[in-house]
């Protein structure tokens, strides 16, 4: 049952939070003025969020294509060449850390950032066991995770994938980085003072925020407007309420990323 109400928790990937100061309250104008503004620009964090998990997993489906069916005796054998397209596929996409391929025992087979595969396992982490119970094809969003081999900050978007007998022969895992949504929202709070942004698991653990906040909390508290929302089942809504950074009063605004 833990595995599967953890399946059900991550088949909503990951939503938006966005809060914003408002002055003057009880100003019809003003307040119509900041909703505006923060359904503006959610719509465009949202948009951004969905074209890179779009792209990222597509290209993660042509990963699967290419390793399906296959022992792991012979995807090392090939492991130069898988390195070679894995590195020219991640070419140009700048929200992607690495590409990793994975046996069944949570060893690196290939990976688009390093040649020389350094050693090292992922037996223990969440997604990897979260595949190795269940057939292929079903998607696993990561929470926050910082890597082995480089110290970044990503969110990991993993599937598993059959051997050559049928049986699970590992995972496909694509690393998007924090830090480049970070700048995007760097990006997009420069143009709308007093916004925030947050991306964030449906669970409440937060990926990256802007601007960053000294001593902000990790996770957004369980009582906060917007997980009562989601608890509840919306996949959208907009709001008033107190922020869990500040505890000042927002006008709040989330989508979930399909």
């Amino acid at each position: 049952m833990k595995w599967l109400r953890l399946l059900v928790l991550l088949s909503v990937a990951v939503p938006l939070f966005i809060y914003l100061v408002f002055g003057a309250v009880g100003y019809a104008d003003a307040r119509e003025e900041a909703e505006l503004r923060v359904s503006r620009s959610l719509r465009v964090a949202h948009e951004h969020a969905s074209k890179v998990m779009a792209a990222s997993e597509a290209l993660q489906d042509r990963v699967v294509a290419m390793v399906s069916g296959r022992s792991p005796q012979e995807l090392r054998i090939h492991a130069d060449e898988l390195h070679a397209t894995l590195l020219a596929r991640v070419k140009d996409q700048p929200q992607i850390q690495s590409v990793w391929i994975f046996d069944a025992e949570g060893k690196p087979i290939a990976s688009s950032r390093f040649a020389q595969l350094p050693v090292f396992d992922v037996s223990d982490r969440d997604y990897f066991q979260f595949h190795r119970l269940r057939p292929p094809g079903q998607r696993y969003i990561s929470g926050p995770l910082v890597t082995r081999t480089t110290k970044e900050k990503i969110v990991d978007i993993s599937i598993g994938y059959e051997d050559h007998n049928g049986q699970f022969g590992g995972v496909i895992s694509v690393s998007l980085l924090s830090a480049y949504f970070q700048d995007f929202y760097s990006d997009l709070v420069a143009d709308e003072p007093g916004l925030a942004v947050n991306l964030f698991r449906e669970d409440g653990a937060i990926y990256t925020r802007w601007p960053l906040v000294d001593k902000a909390p990790e996770q957004l508290a369980p009582d906060s407007p917007v997980m009562r929302r989601l608890h509840q089942g919306e996949a959208s809504a907009q709001m008033r309420g107190i922020s869990s950074v500040d505890r000042q009063d927002r006008i709040i605004a989330y989508r979930k990323v399909g």
